[in-house]
């Protein structure tokens, strides 16, 4: 795995003056604490944004660090909170710890967004998993602290606060400690902190906690005069939502410019009756919000009916399109139907689709996403 590197002096090193681990807290409203390698590089940026340290590892993985003031026989607490925010789903993001200065010696503890979990150490070349797994402690599509918490070589290693593994390391490489990204994965970390275990952690208020709103309340957004008119259309309704041929109900939009603007570009010749239905309002997110919508068209004898998660920014523009499933109706019998429950867990929205050919076979699919970033 590619890293950037950086010479020992580069780093800031936290004194204590008192003999005992200085707790040391990072929220990200600034670089104060002067974090290295914040830009953009060849293959990957860095930078600190709303009180995140966003990494973007789209070429090559990456990590930033830190120097404290740590010997092997210290007793501490590593601590770190993120979320995945798109890129590979099975892709690694974490913290370092025990690191050398020449940053190839170090413990890694990672987890990645399908609820996979892995421990591991590497000496140069050499490269040892001491622990993977999967967890249902790891939230995806959400925020997930890890916490590592060092006794003299026992280290014990913390979900969201619930233990998933213990273990013996003896080999302490050096005082830094940091935060990584494997390639092709973007994500954000709003909290770093290094303390005594017998002193605990400090209570941060997050703005990842305050900032979003991740429902459909009573507190709106405002959004421009055309971009309501379209989202008027959407009825809201309650969580869960189920969807069958049988409670089939939508709006149709097609006429509407904004709609026009945002599907019918790239229509090609084969496709006749080309609609788009409002379903439903799904979530309003950090900048915009999640609607579900129908496509329903026809080419040569079938007659298809494509769901998906359309989300828009705030000034009415389609950022992507999140596919459910589709009905297919040929010479005037079902092909395929499709049913799907829509439900909230926390700030995850799921849908949960099954399709059902004319033969009996089954398929079936989800879409999950966070409700306050629609990633």
């Amino acid at each position: 795995m590619k890293l950037i590197n950086s010479l020992a002096i580069s780093l800031l090193t936290i004194f204590s003056a008192t003999g005992q681990i200085q707790p040391f807290v990072e929220d990200f409203t600034n670089n104060q604490h002067q974090w290295p390698f914040l830009g953009v590089g060849e293959n990957y940026s860095i930078s600190i944004e709303e009180g995140h340290l966003v990494m973007n590892a789209y070429g090559s993985a990456i990590h930033t660090f830190k120097s404290f003031d740590l010997h092997e026989d210290d007793e501490v607490v590593y601590h770190a909170n993120m979320i995945f925010l798109k890129g590979d789903h099975t892709g690694w993001m974490g913290i370092r710890f025990n690191m050398n200065a020449e940053a190839d010696r170090y413990c890694t503890f990672t987890y990645n967004n399908d609820k996979g979990f892995l421990i591991s150490e590497r000496v140069g070349k050499k490269y040892e998993v001491i622990r993977q797994s999967v967890s249902q402690v790891v939230k995806p599509y959400d925020y997930n602290s890890l916490t590592v918490i060092k006794k003299g070589s026992t280290y014990k290693f913390l979900i969201n606060d619930k233990q998933v593994h213990e273990a013996k390391i003896k080999s302490f490489h050096g005082p830094l400690f940091g935060v990584m990204a494997n390639q092709n994965l973007l994500m954000k970390t709003d909290e770093v902190q290094l303390y005594d275990p017998k002193q605990g952690r400090q209570e941060i208020v997050q703005a990842s906690n305050s900032m979003f709103d991740s429902g459909l309340g009573n507190s709106r957004k405002s959004y421009s005069t055309d971009f309501q008119n379209f989202l008027d259309q959407f009825p809201r309704v309650a969580f869960p939502y189920y969807f069958s041929p049988q409670n089939a109900q939508g709006v149709d939009v097609s006429s509407i410019p904004l709609v026009q603007e945002s599907f019918y570009q790239y229509v090609t010749a084969s496709v006749r009756n080309n609609q788009m239905w409002a379903m439903c309002q799904l979530s309003e997110c950090g900048d915009g919000i999640a609607l579900l919508m129908m496509n329903r068209y026809q080419i040569n004898s079938q007659d298809i009916s494509r769901f998906f998660v359309a989300v828009f920014d705030s000034n009415g523009k389609l950022i992507q399109e999140r596919e459910i499933g589709s009905m297919v109706k040929e010479h005037g019998d079902f092909f395929k139907v499709i049913d799907f429950k829509v439900y909230k867990d926390a700030k995850v929205m799921n849908i949960e689709a099954t399709e059902t050919f004319h033969n009996g076979n089954k398929n079936k699919s989800s879409v999950r996403y966070n409700t306050a970033l629609c990633n």
